[in-house]
């Protein structure tokens, strides 16, 4: 089993190659499909004293869910993280 560390969750990779993304509120799991991915989207803000933002990102044949804590976008755009609220 790998693991990735982040600040609100913890993604794992099973022995059937499915991830799981697990905090304290929610757990996102991605099956191995093709093109199936999950992984977390970080993007600093250097002209506003370094602010951070982050996401989980879970995308399947180019469908991406970003996941902010309740706040969860389908899209198939690039969201930048520091933007209007879709």
């Amino acid at each position: 089993m790998t693991k990735s560390e982040h600040t609100d969750f913890v993604i794992t990779t099973d022995e059937n190659g499915i991830q799981h993304a697990v905090n304290e509120q929610l757990q996102v799991s991605v099956l191995p499909d093709a093109k199936a991915r999950l992984f977390h989207r970080r993007e600093i803000r250097p002209f506003a004293g370094g602010q951070k933002r982050s996401a989980l990102v879970a995308e399947l044949d180019g469908v991406r869910v970003f996941i902010q804590g309740s706040h969860i976008v389908v899209t198939k755009r690039n969201l930048p993280l520091f933007g209007e609220k879709v």
